[in-house]
């Protein structure tokens, strides 16, 4: 092997420990978010704790975004209840029962 190609393989090396080192710093960071979380959530009732899909959402766009629209579309038909309820209870107030 020549010095440049050694030399290659050194900088190769060194590139990916670093990599590797970020993911693990991000892995650590991430788990002690996670304890903190269900910590909080044991002593106090009034804190959630934190989805998976928010935790990961760097890996699993597509998955995110689904849940996302799914959510958008189950709020939109509580919506749609909650309306025709207050509908109903205004007409039965005027005194019309039509619909």
């Amino acid at each position: 092997m020549t010095i440049n190609e050694v030399t290659k393989v050194r900088d190769s090396f060194f590139r990916r420990r670093e990599i590797k080192r970020k993911d693990t710093a991000d892995m650590v960071y991430r788990l002690s978010t996670l304890i903190t979380n269900g910590t909080a959530c044991i002593i106090s009732k009034d804190n959630k704790p934190i989805q998976f899909l928010d935790i990961f959402a760097d890996l699993f766009r597509e998955e995110n975004k689904i849940n996302e629209e799914k959510k958008i579309e189950a709020q939109m038909e509580i919506n749609k209840q909650h309306m025709r309820e207050f509908a109903q209870r205004i007409n039965s107030q005027m005194g019309g029962e039509d619909k």
